[in-house]
């Protein structure tokens, strides 16, 4: 593969994720799921839309993760595994 192929997979990527995330929002679907992306990708994203991280957690060597956060007064949560490379997104309450 061509680093241009590798960008313009990435680049769908990231606009999925970002559809995905704004259907959650939105109450479009429940949960966004993701094996491609790093919590990074998506934690970044939600940044700009101006999410607040509230509590996060990580265990040893597997990288499990769960990061909390608020937006317009709903509560949401990323969780993923490091090590098994799934991410997901979605509203807590």
């Amino acid at each position: 593969m061509t680093i241009e192929r590798h960008t313009e997979l990435r680049a769908e990527l990231i606009s999925d994720m970002q559809v995905g995330i704004n259907k959650v929002i939105n109450g479009e679907l429940d949960i966004y799921e993701n094996s491609f992306l790093n919590r990074n990708d998506i934690l970044s994203y939600l940044k700009i839309l101006g999410f607040k991280e509230t509590n996060s957690d990580r265990n040893g060597w597997q990288e499990d993760y769960w990061y909390y956060l608020e937006y317009n007064s709903f509560k949401y949560a990323v969780t993923g595994s490091g090590f098994y490379g799934d991410l997901s997104f979605s509203k807590t309450e």
